[in-house]
């Protein structure tokens, strides 16, 4: 999973990018074959209740379901991200015993 740096000045267009004044349509946008992808969600800390990993935001002050859950993995759901296609990195053994 690569990021594109932000929109340089004069090209607000989503899913453009701009080189020499040429903007080229992102190939998912012009009927290209699909591309094999993989979403790495890195899980530090992510299986800690909601409440406690995101604080300050009011919505989830009562949340006792697992951060990853409630935000990181059911935001790939609504931009319909196929589960095949994410992987959870650990950092070690002990972090990996709480996603299993």
């Amino acid at each position: 999973l690569s990021f594109l740096p932000p929109a340089t000045a004069g090209n607000e267009h989503r899913g453009c990018q701009e080189s020499a004044g040429v903007v080229a349509r992102m190939p998912h946008e012009v009927g290209s074959a699909p591309v094999d992808y993989r979403i790495v969600v890195p899980t530090r800390g992510r299986w800690r209740p909601a409440s406690a990993v995101a604080s300050k935001e009011r919505k989830l002050k009562d949340e006792s379901k697992p951060f990853i859950l409630v935000k990181t993995l059911d935001f790939l759901k609504r931009q319909q991200i196929p589960p095949n296609h994410i992987s959870l990195w650990t950092a070690d053994d002990e972090e990996k015993s709480h996603y299993e």
